[in-house]
């Protein structure tokens, strides 16, 4: 048999546990409340159902169109040369030929073909081995000569008739013959009057050429008279 002050004692302990637990369950209460929960971000994925989530687009590489290659044209010229880019010399003040060979040169700042401006070509009328250029009979040319702009468009290439309306010659810098006139033209320009002594071209050869239907003249129908 226990004892009176055994039971007393052994009270008085677990009273004293009980009390200890009550303190560090309290004290970890508290503890818990004065802390800060750290923000969680919720994971999106998680939150959607499979079958809604996105289809991952497929990245398909895009297209890029092949430029149009123009050549133009003139049987009574002799002429037949595919129309390159001319773009300006590194000083600035002049284009760089270096690289036109065989070519018709688009002159840069000039309109591109078609846009209703004047479309300026320059073109060797001698290489440097002494060969023929590709406009070296431009001179040959007169007004009312045709002239054909070939381009090599898919599914089949398509066909600008040109018609010659001037020709002339004007000093090498003469700029003017550049100029737009409010209507879609082509001009083409080549050297000319080579002086030995002077190892220059005294002048150069210019051809003004208009588009065949830009030419026609539209034809009004008469008003008819309204009968009183």
């Amino acid at each position: 048999m226990y004892s009176r002050r055994n039971s007393s004692q052994s009270l008085g302990r677990w009273l004293a546990g009980g009390v200890i637990i009550l303190v560090t369950v309290a004290a970890f209460v508290i503890y818990q409340s004065t802390q800060t929960l750290p923000d969680v971000v919720p994971d999106p994925t998680l939150m959607i159902s499979p079958t809604l989530l996105p289809i991952p687009a497929t990245n398909t590489p895009s297209q890029t169109p092949t430029p149009i290659e123009y050549r133009i044209v003139s049987s009574k010229a002799n002429l037949s040369a595919v129309v390159t880019e001319l773009y300006y010399a590194a000083d600035g003040d002049n284009w760089d030929l270096t690289h036109l060979g065989q070519f018709a040169g688009h002159l840069e700042g000039t309109p591109t073909l078609g846009k209703g401006g004047n479309f300026v070509l320059a073109g060797h009328v001698e290489l440097k081995d002494g060969s023929a250029g590709p406009f070296a009979q431009l001179r040959l040319l007169s007004k009312g000569d045709p002239i054909t702009v070939i381009a090599d468009t898919q599914p089949q290439p398509t066909f600008e008739q040109y018609v010659v309306t001037d020709t002339g010659k004007v000093a090498p810098d003469d700029f003017a013959v550049m100029r737009n006139h409010g209507y879609e033209e082509m001009t083409l320009i080549t050297c000319d009057d080579w002086n030995p002594k002077q190892q220059t071209y005294g002048s150069r050869i210019i051809i003004h050429a208009r588009p065949v239907d830009s030419l026609k003249t539209p034809t009004i129908a008469p008003t008819a008279t309204r009968k009183k």
